[in-house]
């Protein structure tokens, strides 16, 4: 073998051995394979209503825990009575499982994440977060334990506030040649909440910069608002739509102490601009100016 292919070869081993290359990555190709058609196995057992078979994919001290339902399952003839009862209690129930992630901790233990969904027969459906703990036994992978927890949908007050859905995204407005203020709006997970995030820059320097909460009061049965400033300023709001204007009567304490009030108005001119106008302003009960209207246009925002 000449030196040139020698120090090829050489090469070509010490990157195997860095990479990991070699029959190990085809054998765990193989086990998630092996792991993916165990979990479709389940799948058809617990459709055909078939305890003995859902139990046979389970290891003799395997143990189930159903967070949902408070119990835990200890060993496969305990499994197999579970879903005996629980088959004859359902009636025709159908699951599906969609599979999120194999991981293995070595050669012979995985991990197995997903979500079930079970459909009943009278078209009400469930579905749960699972995790998965397989071993190998001989060339078999096998369920050495289940944990799963209903995965219940969170409410959402959207419906009450889906009329300030026009707001998401970047605004800015010009008070004047020196005052300019930049808006963020955006939604949180479940709509439950508007959030938005604010700054003012004087003279292009950031002056002052916040966040508003926007939600729906379901005490009060209306849309409140709470806002903190980077001053240490807090207050909150109370929300009324007339036509096409929104109505913000707001309670503010400022960081000195003193307590100021406002009405804010909205007033959407379409889908890319806005006014605001601020009146009936007060601090500690002396009247104050009215602000705007200014007019707000949708744009991209940075330094929010």
């Amino acid at each position: 073998m000449s030196s040139r292919v020698t120090k090829w070869v050489a090469v070509l081993a010490i990157a195997c051995a860095i990479c990991g290359c070699g029959e190990d990555d085809k054998d765990f190709e193989l086990d998630e394979t092996a792991i993916r058609n165990a979990t479709i196995s389940y799948r058809e057992a617990f459709n055909n209503q078939d305890a003995e078979s859902v139990a046979s994919l389970w290891t003799e001290d395997a143990t189930y825990v159903d967070f949902t339902d408070h119990e835990t399952v200890q060993g496969r003839a305990e499994i197999e009575k579970y879903f005996k009862e629980r088959f004859e209690a359902e009636g025709k129930s159908k699951i599906d499982i969609t599979i999120n992630s194999i991981d293995f901790q070595n050669a012979t233990s995985a991990t197995e994440k997903g979500v079930a969904s079970v459909t009943y027969e009278d078209g009400s459906l469930e579905k749960t977060a699972f995790e998965s703990k397989y071993i190998k036994s001989d060339s078999d992978w096998l369920l050495k334990k289940r944990v799963s927890i209903d995965l219940v949908a969170a409410p959402t007050h959207y419906e009450h506030l889906k009329d300030l859905d026009w707001f998401v995204g970047g605004w800015i407005s010009a008070g004047d040649d020196t005052v300019v203020t930049k808006s963020l709006y955006g939604w949180d997970h479940n709509k439950n909440f508007l959030i938005h995030s604010f700054t003012m820059d004087v003279l292009s320097q950031k002056e002052l910069t916040g966040e508003e909460v926007i939600g729906w009061d379901p005490i009060e049965k209306k849309i409140r608002s709470w806002t903190f400033d980077s001053d240490g300023g807090f207050g909150q709001g109370t929300w009324s739509k007339e036509d096409d204007s929104w109505y913000v009567t707001v309670v503010y304490i400022l960081p000195d102490g003193k307590r100021a009030s406002a009405t804010h108005i909205y007033t959407k001119v379409d889908g890319t601009a806005y006014t605001f106008s601020s009146v009936s302003r007060d601090i500690d009960g002396k009247l104050l100016p009215n602000i705007g209207p200014y007019k707000t246009v949708r744009a991209e925002v940075e330094g929010v």
